[in-house]
């Protein structure tokens, strides 16, 4: 048997205009079952900075089911 997984991942900048920020595919790979978890680490990146980037963001998800989330950035936190 032989399991194929795929991650799609878009982020887009929530605001009237929608626009797209980042956008990255990567293929895993096939992998047959094993006893063992895999692992796969994928590769660092830097977020979006500075006042222009500050905002809601949303992206999906998608490995079987699909996950959309959402998060912020911001300048400052409440306590």
């Amino acid at each position: 048997m032989q399991l194929l997984i795929y991650f799609d991942f878009d982020l887009k900048f929530d605001n009237k205009t929608k626009i797209l920020v980042d956008s990255s595919k990567q293929m895993l790979g096939t992998f047959s079952p094993q006893a063992e978890p895999y692992i796969h680490v994928m590769t660092e990146e830097t977020t979006p900075w500075g006042i222009f980037a500050r905002g809601s963001y949303s992206a999906k998800t998608k490995c079987y089911l699909e996950l959309t989330y959402t998060f912020d950035i911001q300048k400052e936190w409440a306590t």
